[in-house]
């Protein structure tokens, strides 16, 4: 499917999405066979010494711009894409960032009129928040833990804004629209808001054990590492089961297990 892939800008997220494609509107490419899709990747705005070198304005642009390319090349009377967000949920200024777009771009001038400006319909069958333990207010055992309270508002509003901002109308213009097109919204959870963990590569998702625990103030801290092993293979935790949660207009319509050392490739459709 078409893709546009909105990235943290993070060293080992950068590496993985590397082996597809350039940041940029390109056909994918795996193992250097190119397949008939578009794909776009664009990375988060950069924090460096907290000071943010972009804004929520360029993930809305980077949106707009994509749908807006698609229409031009496709020509077909429908054109469908998916949108990817790959982040940590531990970054709080890049999860603030894409619900701050999510909540532009659903009151964006430009996205709403772009079936207007082509006379085509715009579909976006699902949307990815592909994060480790994405859909943490799913799968919370204890909601009024304070510790893991802002996770769980971070993960509903975020999900909700997802649903909201990429429904298209189902009408072709200029007709009136009957009813709209609503995405399929995809979260991630291993069942524990504080140890599950995720491999962030869309064609290769796979779920993880990751040795962690909260302190008194909600944060993140890895567990001390036993002797014996290895730096890398403790931050990458162990092979774990995991959820895929599957929401239609803001409420759950299904779910899929993904046993402990499997993977799942949302790179293609139907939803998981």
């Amino acid at each position: 499917m078409n893709t546009i892939i909105i990235a943290q800008n993070e060293p080992k997220i950068k590496k993985t999405l590397a082996q597809y494609r350039e940041p940029g509107l390109r056909d994918i490419r795996v193992g250097g066979k190119r397949l008939k899709r578009k794909l776009r990747i664009e990375y988060t705005p950069e924090i460096l010494g907290g000071i943010s070198l972009g804004s929520p304005d360029k993930i809305v642009a980077a949106i707009v711009q994509f749908a807006d390319q698609l229409a031009t090349v496709v020509q077909e009377d429908r054109i469908e894409f998916q949108v990817i967000f790959i982040f940590h949920q531990t970054t709080k200024r890049t999860a603030e960032r894409i619900i701050l777009a999510l909540a532009d771009l659903n009151k964006n001038k430009g996205w709403r009129n772009l079936p207007y400006k082509h006379t085509k319909h715009i579909r976006v069958p699902q949307v990815v928040l592909l994060s480790c333990e994405s859909a943490t207010d799913e799968v919370n055992k204890n909601p009024y833990e304070p510790r893991l309270l802002k996770y769980d508002t971070q993960a509903y509003v975020m999900r909700m804004l997802a649903d909201r901002a990429f429904k298209t109308p189902m009408a072709p213009p200029p007709q009136t629209p009957p009813g709209v097109y609503a995405p399929a919204v995809i979260t991630f959870s291993t069942g524990n808001p504080v140890t599950g963990g995720l491999v962030l590569d869309p064609f290769r998702i796979a779920f993880r054990k990751l040795h962690y625990h909260l302190d008194k103030n909600g944060n993140f801290v890895e567990d001390p590492r036993p002797p014996g092993v290895s730096e890398e293979e403790w931050h990458k935790g162990d092979p774990s089961g995991g959820t895929v949660h599957v929401y239609h207009n803001g409420k759950l319509s299904g779910k899929k297990r993904v046993k402990k050392g499997k993977s799942l490739n949302v790179m293609g459709y139907p939803p998981p």
